[in-house]
């Protein structure tokens, strides 16, 4: 039976930690003289063996998700591009593609991190190309728009920590505050004819939907004495916010109001099916019937994202005889079974219920500005008071769905 893409990298992960198992082993091997050469070597054969079969399943991986691109490109057309309402090619990124690759790569050399760093203590040793994008970008205002191949670089590796993201969303630059796309509302309907008839029409199966960017602030604190006694301090800040934009961007398309300014997020979209639980999961049936509701809807369900909770009640359900518990091969096929925090665990009248979102999450599209602003203060708040520097981060985003039915949430899992 042919591997799932999700089968694929956990045993990849099982490789790696046997790797490092057999590292260790190799070298404790070499420091102990009552180990044999013989036995060394065999270990040392072991570890080669080991290293052969991640790398192979790496090359395995990046082979079906490549082929899985492809589909997207054949989907969607070439280049994965459609047209916009001016008439112009947009192109969209799946989960693998970079925006960084899309751009005159005129700042290669440039690091972000040193960017930050010098941005905030005026010293610029050992980054002339950094201080010289920082003059040639700097606002009326004193702010930084960080030029288009490092600010999609810093969306990169947003997107990169996005847990939407790895569950497949795609991603759709915007070069204005609006964009209009089709959204998918029916299949179209089809009948037979006879000579003479006429042709029944259906109702008109898509609606346009409008991605209007709304800003997201990433900010962080750092003390002057950390500036000066820490050298990877701007590579420390720069992670930060990408860490922070990332999950607000997560929450934001998980549980978002739809109130401005935030985005709606998949949970409060009337459109989408909601399965009640009730009660915590005792079997793998209610996601079982949720991929059924999906294939109902001629939809094929691609992950599951849920609370950690969620996650360690499936792990450690257990059969009549206390063994673990089986999954369905439905489960098992599921690409990405991914959990994040931003997902609550708090909701319902007792205030210990979650959820979890199954569906093709590439039916989920992100629009995103590709202009990352960032700021540097001495006297926000009371950073002065307390001898620290703001660093603030902030981009425009926003979210849509173009196939509700395509998604289902499991609603009230205690």
């Amino acid at each position: 039976m042919k591997k799932t893409l999700a089968q694929l990298k956990d045993e990849r992960v099982a490789w790696g930690e046997k790797v490092s198992d057999l590292s260790n082993k190799v070298q404790m091997a070499m420091l102990d003289n009552t180990v044999s050469v013989d036995d060394t070597k065999k270990l040392q054969a072991s570890l080669d063996d080991a290293k052969n079969q991640r790398d192979s399943l790496a090359k395995e991986i990046a082979s079906v998700e490549n082929k899985a691109a492809e589909n997207f490109r054949n989907q969607y057309g070439e280049g994965a591009n459609f047209v916009n309402q001016k008439g112009q090619s947009v192109k969209i990124f799946n989960k693998n593609d970079k925006l960084s690759s899309e751009f005159a790569n005129d700042t290669s050399n440039a690091d972000l991190g040193k960017l930050v760093k010098g941005m905030i203590t005026g010293r610029w040793e050992n980054a002339i190309e950094e201080q010289k994008l920082m003059a040639m970008n700097t606002t009326g205002d004193g702010n930084v728009l960080i030029p288009t191949p490092l600010s999609t670089q810093m969306i990169d590796m947003v997107r990169a920590n996005s847990v939407l993201n790895q569950a497949g969303a795609f991603t759709v630059p915007m070069d204005s505050s609006s964009l209009t796309v089709a959204k998918q509302t029916g299949d179209i309907a089809t009948n037979w004819k006879k000579e003479g008839d006429s042709i029944v029409i259906s109702d008109p199966t898509f609606t346009p939907v409008v991605f209007n960017a709304k800003t997201l602030v990433g900010m962080c604190k750092v003390t002057i004495e950390m500036l000066e006694d820490a050298q990877n301090i701007g590579q420390l800040i720069s992670d930060s916010l990408v860490q922070s934009l990332a999950l607000s961007l997560d929450r934001a398309g998980i549980v978002g109001t739809g109130t401005d300014p935030e985005p709606l997020g998949l949970y409060n979209r009337t459109a989408i099916t909601k399965q009640p639980i009730g009660k915590a999961l005792e079997n793998y049936k209610d996601i079982s019937n949720s991929l059924t509701t999906i294939l109902g809807a001629n939809g094929q369900a691609n992950a599951i994202i849920m609370n950690p909770r969620t996650y360690g009640e499936l792990d450690n359900l257990t059969d009549t005889l206390g063994q673990p518990l089986n999954a369905p091969q439905s489960y098992v096929n599921l690409e990405q079974k991914l959990t994040t925090t931003q997902i609550p665990t708090n909701l319902g009248t007792d205030k210990d219920e979650s959820f979890a979102i199954v569906g093709d999450f590439s039916k989920l599209w992100m629009g995103l500005r590709t202009n990352v602003v960032l700021e540097v203060s001495r006297t926000s708040g009371d950073v002065f008071d307390t001898m620290e520097y703001a660093v603030r981060a902030y981009l425009r985003a926003d979210y849509q769905t173009v196939h509700d039915p395509h998604f289902v949430v499991l609603d009230g899992i205690k």
